[in-house]
């Protein structure tokens, strides 16, 4: 009776890092029955053998580019939620393997991430406690709407109440929208690209081009030029 190759229990993949890969012939090209990450490296498991095998020594062998994403993230404690927003940081560690310039080019014209729009009764307060969390600062805009710089090049947090949402979109139904809560994206792009891609579901409201939340899956999208 011939002997069946062991394979490992599920292992959690420790210190945020994760495993990318296209499932579709990796078995075929790594022999592999099992996969996991250890010390930050990429192993597998082959058919017959009894342990397993960095990917890179099989790699130099088959000319392969299979790579571990890896990343080092903090979690702030789950009663700190300014909104009801609970937050993490997160550092990338391989910006080679994450940030692929073809995987970062949208059908509707998306660029960055310019604004996370956040409502509560009393916005100044859960503003101060984000930036607080942060060791930010907090900024006064022309509406009266509280924002939370994130950093360089990062999008803002803006709190706001549910009313000056409201009067920010105009012709936009917030239908479902909670009082409190993280509810919406503010997205630079390519604006021609994100009309064309969103077609009757986009909305005009002033210099945005938004999709209300019942089509969007409960959350406000504007597409804003870039």
């Amino acid at each position: 009776m011939r002997a069946s190759t062991p394979v490992p229990e599920p292992m959690a993949i420790g210190d945020g890092e994760v495993v990318l890969f296209n499932p579709d012939g990796f078995q075929a090209k790594y022999n592999a029955v099992a996969v996991m990450v250890r010390d930050g490296g990429l192993f597998v498991l082959q058919e017959g053998e009894s342990k397993f095998t960095n990917v890179e020594f099989i790699n130099k062998k088959l000319a392969g580019s299979l790579s571990a994403a890896k990343f080092r993230t903090f979690q702030w404690p789950v009663a700190e939620a300014p909104a009801g927003m609970r937050i993490f940081a997160c550092q990338h560690k391989t910006r080679e393997t994450v940030w692929i310039p073809e995987l970062m080019q949208h059908a509707n014209g998306a660029r960055r991430l310019k604004q996370v729009l956040l409502v509560a009764p009393e916005p100044a307060m859960e503003a101060a406690h984000l930036a607080r969390l942060i060791d930010g600062s907090t900024r006064t805009e022309s509406d009266g709407a509280i924002a939370v710089p994130s950093g360089d090049d990062r999008a803002d947090f803006v709190f706001m109440s549910r009313e000056q949402l409201g009067q920010r979109y105009p012709g936009v139904a917030l239908a479902g929208l909670p009082e409190r809560g993280a509810v919406g994206l503010v997205i630079a792009a390519d604006l021609g690209k994100a009309e064309k891609a969103l077609g009757a579901a986009a909305v005009r409201s002033g210099q945005s081009l938004c999709v209300p939340p019942a089509s969007a899956n409960g959350t406000l999208l504007a597409f804003v030029l870039s």
